[in-house]
């Protein structure tokens, strides 16, 4: 019998570890999220202790969706991995909140970037690989352009949407590599909407002032 029940009791213990470490969806991380970003500090706490026992996975998987999933997953994903990695994201998301009352410039709101926080690189590097593959599927298709019209075209407002974020989103985690990448890709990007973006994530790199919208 015992030769039996050892390897039961082993399942058991499998199985009891693997639903531990389920993979979270994205709603439930989106939740976590607005709990970061709430006015109340009840809720801040909730988020807080969720974030703790499931971080692991959670970037894990809002990486995962970063790179391979849809535009509207790439750009839902990227706005939650800004919340959950910075303070500086949680405070103005927080502040918007308060519709006309922002407290941006309290004294003691977060203003350093995490990029050294243990899953930053995790989300640097899938937002940056994104990106690039986004830039470079647009200029293939040239769907967007015609040849006899050589006014700026607007992108698109999904696509417009989706660079904003992954911006906005690396942002917060850019050091130097990441600069300089997405400093190539401005001088290779012909639309003046997307590179501003881009520009936006070196003008936070180097320390100018941080917007709050």
């Amino acid at each position: 019998m015992l030769r039996l029940s050892l390897p039961i009791i082993v399942i058991t213990a499998l199985l009891q570890r693997a639903a531990a470490v389920e993979t979270p969806t994205l709603e439930t991380i989106e939740k976590t999220a607005r709990q970061l970003a709430s006015p109340l500090s009840t809720e801040r706490i909730t988020g807080e202790e969720w974030l703790e026992s499931n971080a692991s996975a959670a970037f894990a998987e809002l990486a995962r969706l970063i790179k391979h999933g849809d535009i509207k997953q790439q750009t839902r994903a990227a706005n939650a991995a800004s919340v959950l990695i910075s303070p500086w994201s949680r405070a103005v998301r927080q502040g918007a909140i308060h519709k006309g009352q922002i407290h941006l410039f309290q004294p003691g709101r977060p203003v350093a970037r995490p990029t050294n926080q243990q899953y930053a690189h995790l989300v640097r590097t899938a937002a940056l690989s994104t990106i690039s593959r986004t830039l470079k599927q647009r200029k293939a298709r040239k769907s967007d352009n015609d040849a006899d019209d050589k006014r700026p075209k607007f992108p698109g407002w999904e696509a417009t949407e989706q660079v904003r974020v992954l911006c906005g989103c690396i942002a917060e985690v850019a050091e130097v590599d990441a600069a300089n990448k997405l400093a190539e890709l401005i001088s290779k990007e012909p639309n003046r909407f997307l590179a501003g973006y881009m520009m936006g994530v070196l003008d936070t790199y180097h320390g100018l002032p941080r917007s709050y919208a």
